[in-house]
């Protein structure tokens, strides 16, 4: 703001005074209307009456002289003869009030052009005449209002003041009212157990709510009094909270399970036992329990009865307890027999509950009946030194840990042709085995698919390795699919001899 220097007017009455040795008339005034005002200014016309005095001949002093601005003046003289008196006067005059020419603050606004706390308000002013001497500074603090006004005035040096000017204030020092919602009831019983948002919305009265904080999302921790909090803020800047406190339960009961009884045998139970279900629950409580399970099986080592609870807040838990079970005997899996040379050889799946294995054959050993011919745990048994084409029994009683048993039974007969076993699948390079025949030095396989008869060899031992191409009878033959049928027989002598035993045994396979 630019202020106007003024040129300062003084009173001034001058009288010169006559030459030496003469007096000269004396010329005096009186103010007989007119407004003081400060610093020696008059805020008005000023009039006079002046006064002539003495031995006057002549005088251009008028009697009386009004003053309208500080750019009027007076000169006039006296004489008596012999002096001349010279007399001058002119007064500082400011009649016009200054101008408030602007405002300023102490403080940019707080918030969006609001004020939220007190601020000063200092006016400034112009006056061309006597300039200014000061101007009201003024403190707002309220009331809350957009539409606010503070009045300030200025004064010049002559003492006038300025019409009241006023400076628009937006003004809000309340804080918005926040509230905190929940986007749903409570699950069960008062309760949250599932992470629940909460929105916050604010009212303003003055300045309007600029924003409220974003949803929040609570998902624990576990608690009766979980609190939500959020705060909006209004467009003077004034913020204000609010907190939304609710229960929190989103673990679900302890629960522990009971058997009625302890097991019937080394750990295991055989026949039907309850389980019976309860819990605890620190924080919501707890609602109600699974009634009683009766368990009657599967049979199995690691079999598990489970149960639930529900606290009040709707959580479940499971409870378990574990247990073996077996009603049953250990059923042998997988039983199998493969004949060998002489030879049968039982297989089976092993239960993991069973303790042991015990197979009886029929016809038994020498002249027996039956005989008992394995105890043990393992998951096979070769039984040697067997008859040729004798049907044998097998009676396989497997016991478990709890003493329950099973019996499973199946029948082999030993082949002179024992590989591959008849009917199986075989493919080149499979063994053709049979059982070895006394005195003989060399054998005579024959091979016939269908009723074509494709192959005859020579071999020493008592296996041939199944070829893929061969030449018989002039022609190349080749494996292919199809079901073939094979037969032995022992040479006897010199090969030249052409002499051949009893035929040892036929058998077939498949190949493809």
């Amino acid at each position: 703001m630019r202020r106007v220097a003024l040129a300062v007017v003084v009173v001034l009455a001058v009288v010169v005074a006559p030459s030496a040795g003469a007096a000269g008339p004396v010329i005096s005034y009186t103010i007989t209307a007119g407004t003081a005002g400060g610093n020696g200014w008059y805020r008005s016309a000023v009039t006079v009456k002046l006064d002539v005095t003495g031995n006057v001949t002549n005088s251009d002093c008028p009697l009386v002289k009004t003053f309208s601005s500080s750019g009027d003046t007076l000169n006039c003289s006296a004489t008596d003869g012999q002096a001349t008196t010279q007399f001058s006067l002119q007064f500082k005059i400011d009649t016009d009030a200054p101008t408030v020419t602007s405002a300023s603050v102490d403080r940019q606004p707080d918030s969006n052009g609001w004020y939220n706390h007190p601020v000063t308000i200092t006016f400034v002013g112009s006056d061309a005449t006597s300039g200014i001497a000061s101007c009201t500074s003024a403190s707002y603090s309220g009331p809350d209002s957009a539409t606010a006004t503070v009045g300030g005035t200025c004064t010049d040096k002559a003492g006038n003041t300025s019409s009241a000017a006023a400076f628009a204030v937006k003004y809000d020092s309340t804080p918005p009212t926040v509230t905190a919602t929940a986007a749903r009831p409570p699950d069960s019983a008062g309760w949250y157990s599932r992470a629940v948002q909460f929105t916050f919305a604010g009212s303003d009265a003055t300045s309007g709510v600029a924003s409220c904080t974003a949803p929040v999302s609570y998902a624990g921790p576990d608690s009766a009094s979980a609190s939500a909090d959020g705060s909006c803020t209004d467009q003077a800047g004034n913020k204000s909270s609010a907190s939304s406190t609710f229960r929190y339960d989103a673990t679900g009961p302890k629960v522990t399970v009971m058997l009625a009884r302890k097991p019937d045998a080394k750990g295991w139970y055989t026949r039907p036992v309850v389980a019976r279900f309860s819990g605890t629950d620190a924080l919501s409580g707890l609602a109600t329990c699974e009634a009683a399970k009766t368990f009657k099986g599967p049979d199995g080592p690691q079999d598990r009865v489970t149960g639930t609870c529900r606290d009040k807040a709707g959580n479940t838990s499971s409870g378990s307890v574990d247990l073996h079970y077996d009603s049953a005997g250990p059923k042998l899996s997988r039983l199998a027999a493969a004949v060998g040379n002489q030879s049968v050889t039982l297989s089976w799946r092993r239960p993991t509950d069973l303790t042991s294995v015990q197979i009886v054959r029929r016809p038994g050993r020498g002249k027996a009946r039956s005989s008992v011919v394995y105890r043990g745990k393992a998951a096979s048994f070769r039984d040697r030194a067997l008859r040729v084409g004798t049907l044998y029994h097998y009676t396989l009683t497997s016991r478990d840990i709890a003493g329950n048993t099973s019996v499973t039974s199946l029948t082999a007969t030993p082949r002179a042709l024992y590989a591959p076993s008849a009917g199986t699948r075989a493919r080149a390079g499979a063994l053709l085995a049979w059982v070895a025949t006394p005195g003989a030095r060399y054998y005579n396989v024959q091979l016939f698919r269908g009723t074509q008869k494709v192959l005859s060899m020579w071999p020493v031992g008592a296996t041939l390795r199944l070829p893929r191409r061969w030449h018989y009878a002039g022609k190349t033959f080749t494996l292919k699919r199809g079901t073939y049928h094979w037969y032995v027989w022992p040479g006897l002598g010199a090969r030249s001899e052409s002499r051949y035993g009893k035929l040892i045994g036929g058998s077939f396979f498949v190949v493809g």
